[in-house]
């Protein structure tokens, strides 16, 4: 059975996902959105990524959104 998404999953986790859909969109059907289906979904629930590319149109690539981008603009890592 399916537990759903820990409220403990690292933040870092979601801000890779993120900086993967800036720096090398992935497409929704890849790989990679498979391996991270949970943290995808979460992200385009809470629009920080999106395959809007225009006014009516959409993609089959995930790319980051404005929130996205202010997202992994504020994130700060914790020191090592």
């Amino acid at each position: 059975m399916d537990e759903g998404m820990s409220t403990a999953e690292p933040k870092q986790k979601l801000n890779d996902i993120l900086r993967q859909a800036w720096q090398a969109p992935f497409s929704t059907k890849s790989d990679f959105a498979r391996a991270n289906a949970n943290l995808v979904a979460l992200a385009a629930s809470q629009g920080l990524i999106t395959t809007r590319v225009g006014r009516e149109t959409y993609g089959t690539k995930w790319l980051l959104a404005p929130a996205g981008l202010e997202r992994i603009c504020r994130f700060k890592p914790a020191a090592a």
